[in-house]
């Protein structure tokens, strides 16, 4: 039997979220050190 292949956690991610008016915001997604903290970016689409 195969042993499942652990995910790696990645340290940052880019995450997209569609805003009320139909826009789309980019921003990082950090994780360190057991805690995560979000940076927007600012940009819009």
């Amino acid at each position: 039997m195969k042993r499942k292949e652990k995910q790696r956690k990645e340290p940052i991610k880019i995450r997209r979220k569609e805003l009320a008016n139909g826009n789309i915001t980019l921003y990082l997604n950090i994780y360190c050190k057991g805690e995560r903290e979000y940076d927007l970016l600012n940009m819009y689409r």
